[in-house]
Parts: structure tokens; sequence; C-alpha cells
């Protein structure tokens, strides 16, 4: 498990025939374009955190073919590969002598190619590469324009906005926020609120005038989205595992929320909480147990963590929250932070937005203590349901995902609380897991069909038929027959209401 600076440093022969194409090593043959090999230069030095190594003269399949063979001119355009066609990288080299495929006395070229922390390395084409899992992978010019500002060479954040202070700007939340910083940092009493926001890096004094930059703009102006249309975040619950399209897009609840990135925070948890379902299950001892799908403080810092630390580069682009039967995902542009990966992701923190970030501190969203991915974490174990996914996406636009996965099979011992308000104790108590389901269905969408409720619990046509009547005759379910008849094709069934006790506050 040794990084790449490591094994340059102990490379020998034992130690090349040991070696595969991994996320950090790449063989390519003595004969390889040297056109085509700048790429893997340009590759190393933008993949973090160390970059990797090239071995010149071994085959894809491990042949040591060696460099021999070539002439001065081909080995001269190997070894000036790096300077000459890919300028920015950064590297070390060396000869590995070997025993050829042959039983030759030979040699291998050994490059180990650093990352570079603060720029993107292009090749003499004005190509950038960089490796993902183990494939090199050519970024798009709005890939490298958001690597350059993951590495800092272009300050995103500090670009002015264009808009008028205070004309276009929330006062009175900017003197909130300052004063928040006075009460938090010592020294600060008497500064001006333009001063503070200075001093926040959140803009800049020049001839007596403040004038706010981008992440002063997310956090405070009145109108943010004139600037960052995707400034927005979208919650879609679907019926069902599955996004539909087209005709058969099944999303039952639809609701946008946009404005300040703390007003977007607010309300978005406002919105999801009220969408987050809560269950209710019989004990063994007799007593009802109640609580929601998800733990709060999960769903509730990856909203934060997307509206902190998504692109704001891809402007257009909004965040979304999309809940599913099985799960929750969080979906916001741009992709990891240069060395992150979600292997360490508990344990570091590279804010993509640093000013918006350390701003949002003295707003109370984020704490900065690298806690909120193993806070995420802790409370999903702690209620039994599998830790968090992180995963990035290059398919659709670059996007990083989080998933939360809820137990649904463990949870159809359960019923919606809403159900138990409606039909009673002693009725649930003698549901029938079958007919727990088809409650639980019938209480999240309103009402239910036999098609319905065969695909939930499946069944045939007729036994399910009788299983709704059933309920019906037991005073559980209503049937609504707008024709009238038995076979009408648009009958449904609700739950029957007021018929039943209460479940106690």
């Amino acid at each position: 498990m040794l990084g790449p600076r490591e094994l340059y440093e102990r490379a020998d022969e034992h130690l090349i025939d040991r070696l595969v194409e991994n996320s950090s090593v790449e063989k390519k043959s003595g004969r390889y374009n040297k056109s085509a090999l700048s790429e893997y230069f340009s590759m190393w030095a933008n993949t973090a955190p160390d970059g990797g190594l090239i071995i010149v003269g071994v085959e894809n399949d491990g042949t040591k073919t060696g460099l021999l063979s070539l002439s001065e001119k081909q080995i001269a355009e190997i070894e000036l590969a790096g300077p000459h066609l890919c300028a920015d990288a950064r590297y070390d080299r060396k000869k590995i002598s070997i025993i050829n495929h042959k039983g030759q006395d030979d040699y291998v070229l050994l490059f180990y190619v650093k990352y570079n922390e603060n720029r993107v390395v292009e090749n003499h084409k004005h190509d950038a590469f960089i490796r993902r899992g183990d494939e090199k992978r050519k970024l798009s010019e709005l890939e490298k324009s958001e690597l350059r500002i993951d590495k800092g060479e272009v300050d995103f954040e500090a670009e002015p906005c264009g808009l008028p202070y205070p004309d276009d700007f929330r006062v009175s939340d900017i003197a909130d926020f300052c004063q928040n910083v006075r009460s938090g940092m010592p020294g600060m009493a008497e500064r001006t609120d333009e001063e503070i926001l200075q001093l926040r890096r959140l803009g800049s004094i020049r001839d007596g005038k403040f004038r706010p930059n981008n992440a002063c703009a997310l956090l405070f102006a009145n109108d943010p989205q004139s600037r960052f249309p995707g400034c927005k975040l979208r919650i879609l619950r679907f019926d069902g595992d599955v996004e539909g399209t087209g005709s058969k897009f099944n999303a039952t609840k639809d609701i946008w929320i946009e404005g300040t990135i703390p007003e977007i925070i607010t309300h978005s948890k406002t919105a999801i909480r009220a969408q987050i379902r809560e269950f209710t299950r019989l004990g063994p001892d007799g007593k009802f147990f109640t609580g929601p799908e998800y733990p709060e403080d999960a769903w509730y810092e990856a909203v934060v963590n997307a509206c902190a630390h998504r692109s704001f580069n891809m402007r257009n682009v909004n965040i979304f929250v999309k809940m599913f039967d099985d799960r929750l995902e969080i979906e916001s542009p741009g992709g990891f932070p240069p060395g992150i990966t979600p292997e360490n992701i508990y344990n570091h923190s590279i804010p993509r937005n640093r000013r918006l970030f350390e701003a949002m501190f003295f707003l109370r969203y984020v704490l900065c203590s690298n806690e909120g991915t193993r806070r995420m974490r802790d409370r999903m174990l702690e209620f039994g349901l599998p830790a968090p996914q992180f995963k990035q996406s290059d398919v659709d636009g670059i996007k990083v995902r989080v998933v939360l996965q809820n137990n649904i099979s463990f949870r159809k011992q359960y019923i919606d609380k809403r159900a138990i308000d409606i039909i009673g104790h002693p009725v649930f108590s003698a549901l029938n897991k079958k007919e727990r389901m088809i409650v639980n269905y019938t209480v999240e969408h309103n009402q239910i069909t036999v098609s319905d409720a065969s695909r939930i619990v499946k069944g045939g046509w007729r036994q399910i038929k009788k299983m709704l009547d059933s309920l019906v005759s037991r005073d559980v379910m209503e049937r609504i027959s707008p024709m009238g008849i038995e076979r009408d094709p648009k009958a449904h069934y609700v739950l029957k209401k007021g018929k039943h006790e209460k479940t106690p506050e």
C-alpha cells in the first residue's frame, strides 16, 4: 500500500515485476507515441494527492521489453516528453536495470510525476487529463475551470459580483452577521460592518466604498439568482425506487426553493422535514414506538454541505434532493475537491468555497471542525441504517451525490404514524404485514387501486380484491366507485375516517 513517492524511491527490478497498473501506476512500451505520453504527465500532475508513476519499457501485460533496442533519438524523445510536451509537470526520473524478455541486460525509465496543487497542468495541445479509478480522463473546459478554482489558480469567490452595495443587499442580515463576528472575535468591537465584511474576505473597500464579491452576494444579496441562476434547491419525491422520465415521470412532490444560501438551507429544512415520514410499530411490551424515516442530523448536514461546497462556477445548475421509497439522494454541482475521495471523506475537510464556508460558521450553520460527515455517519448507524454513500458522477455533468438508504424491508414491520392516527391502535394491531403495506401506501397516496395493491404485495387481481374488500368489511377502508358497479375501472379505496380511536399525542 505504498504511495507513488515511496514506490519510486524503493524501485528495483523486483518491485517493477510486482507492480500492476492501478490508481497510481501506468506502464508504457518504449515505442509508445511520445505525444500521447504527454497526456500521462498531465494526468498525474492533476491527480491528487500524490500524482503517480510512469514506467516506460514495460508492456501493459508486464512484459519487460526495455529500451536498449531504441535509438538515442527515441530515448531522448522519451526523456524530454515531459519538459517539451507538458512543461508545467514536475517529476523525478531514473533508470532501473532489468533483464528483458529476451534474457538480455536492459533498463527501463521510471518517472515519478508529482501532483501540482497550484495549477491545472496541460500538455502541448492545451489538453488536461486526470486519473479516475484506473482510467485516464480528458477534462472538458468546464472541468478545467472547476479544477483551476479548486486549486486556487482562479479565486471565483473573490471576483466582484457587480451588484451595487448597499442597495442590492440585505443590510439587516449583514448587520446580524457582523454582530456575530464582533461577539466571536476579539478586537472587532469598533469595526464598521463594511470593515468586518472586508476582514472576512467578502469584499474590499476602495476609495471609501465597499465592493462586494461573489461570496458576499451568495450570502446577502436581495436577488442572488440574478448572478447565479442555479442558486436553487429542488425537492422531488418519487413514487417507487426509480426516477421515471417523459410520460413516466413519477414525481408526487416538486418543490423549488431559492434565495440566499442561508435562506435555501432554512426553507429546505422545513420542506424536507414535512416530507420525511414517521413510522410506528408495536413493541413486544405492547407500547408503540414512533420515529422518522431518516435521522434529521444526517439529511440536514448533507443539505448544508451541498449548499456550502457546491460549484457556483456552474452558475445554471441547481441542487437536487430526491426522495425515493428506499433512499434519499442529495446531488450538488461539481466534483470532490482535490484530495477528497469517498474513502477519506470522513477524515478530511477541504472546503471548495472557503470564504462562504467560514462566513457560515458565524451564521451558525457549520462548525468548521471537520466533523459534519462523521456526524452523518454516526447518526445513520445509531438508527440502524447504512452509513451514507458518497459518489461522484461525470455522466450528465460532474456532480457529487450523497445517498442515505432506509431499511425498507425492516420498515414493513412499521406503519405510517398518520395511518394510526386515522385507524387507531386496536385496528392496527389486528392488521397482518400485507394489510399494513396497503394501509401505508394509501395514507401516503390518499387512495389505492386493486392494481396498486397487487404491485405492492405481489398477488393476483382476485386475491388482492378480496383483501381490500375484507378491509372494507372491517371498516378500515371505503370503496369509491364513480360508476357504482362491481367491475368499475375507476374504482379505488381510501381509509375510512372518524370510526376509530386516535393515537394519544
